[in-house]
């Protein structure tokens, strides 16, 4: 199995990745260069930082090509993404009880 195929299946089990994982485990030390290609394939993703004290930058799956947007948490509110730009995703607030409408 490559890297990238890894990769792959770690982000659909645990729906993301981040470095440091991937250089403890002697996956890749290069994520980011797998990411971009998934990002290429249609793969989209919101990334960040685990935490202010370390440089571990998080990949989280939000969409595999032809899937529907996932829906993010961010503290007590729902986003959903809705448009890329750039490298950075533009979200809407949604209420639980107009998305099933």
């Amino acid at each position: 199995m490559t890297q990238i195929e890894q990769i792959k299946t770690i982000l659909r089990r645990d729906g993301k990745i981040n470095n440091f994982y991937c250089v403890d485990t002697k996956l890749s030390l290069r994520l980011a260069m797998h990411i971009d290609v998934l990002k290429k394939r249609g793969w989209e993703f919101r990334t960040y930082y685990a935490n202010d004290h370390e440089k571990n930058y998080v990949y989280e799956l939000i969409r595999e090509p032809g899937e529907n947007p996932k829906k993010l948490e961010f503290g007590n509110s729902e986003h959903i993404a809705i448009s890329k730009q750039g490298n950075k995703y533009q979200c809407r607030k949604e209420m639980i009880e107009r998305s099933k409408k």
